[in-house]
């Protein structure tokens, strides 16, 4: 079992998901405990991003190699290779968390913009049709 107390910078990050993750699970729980189902529904969107950094962490390990080498000017560091993906696996969860979070909140605030939009233009289009409805109506003599 591998235990990450080796690098400050691994055992925060991995912290920090665990506790996140741990804190959207929850309020998504409570909120369907409350019966509160679109916000349950938000927090538990939130939960499956978390859930999902593991993932968005290693599939941005390439580009981070790339830039890696492009920032040191195509040149190993005194490490060698060895030295250079352990450099990148010291930030690589902390990328897919904030890529992951950054993603879900805007997905969230789209979602909650179209709805609104459509609020309006639902309205909009009410009144447009309640406004030809009383042209359409006859002259009572």
């Amino acid at each position: 079992m591998t235990f990450y107390i080796e690098s400050f910078t691994k055992a925060m990050a991995f912290l920090a998901l665990s506790l996140l993750w741990l804190f959207t699970t929850w309020k998504g729980f409570r909120y369907a405990v409350q019966r509160q189902f679109d916000e349950h529904r938000v927090w538990m969107i939130r939960s499956y991003a978390i859930t999902l950094v593991a993932t968005s962490a290693r599939l941005v390990v390439p580009i981070c190699i790339l830039l890696y080498i492009v920032m040191q000017g195509f040149h190993l560091p005194a490490g060698g290779r060895e030295q250079m993906v352990a450099d990148i696996l010291e930030i690589n969860i902390w990328i897919g968390l904030l890529i992951n979070l950054i993603v879900m909140e805007w997905f969230l605030l789209s979602m909650i913009f179209l709805t609104i939009t459509g609020i309006i233009l639902s309205i909009k289009t009410l009144r447009a049709q309640g406004i030809q409805r009383k042209k359409r109506r006859p002259l009572e003599a």
